[in-house]
């Protein structure tokens, strides 16, 4: 999903980290993943109420991205079909 990209800097390192946003460790659910490099993922470790609403909102704005773009993937193929372009 992160194209192994840090989600913050947008370095690409060999090494990335898995973050979970909310710091439960037992929560692996996708809204809660975020791909870090070492160096952003050692930052988010201090003052974590912010950076939670800082991950938070990012990984929603993504999500809507995808979700818009499957929608428009979605009326394309339903136009292709429909009149066999």
């Amino acid at each position: 999903r992160d194209n192994y990209t840090c989600q913050l800097c947008k370095i690409n390192a060999k090494v990335l980290h898995i973050h979970h946003i909310d710091y439960n460790k037992l929560n692996h659910s996708f809204e809660n993943l975020i791909t870090l490099c070492n160096s952003c993922h050692t930052s988010t470790n201090h003052n974590r109420g912010d950076w939670q609403k800082i991950l938070t909102a990012k990984i929603e704005n993504e999500l809507k991205k995808q979700e818009s773009f499957m929608e428009q993937r979605q009326s394309f193929s339903y136009i292709l079909n429909t009149y066999r372009i």
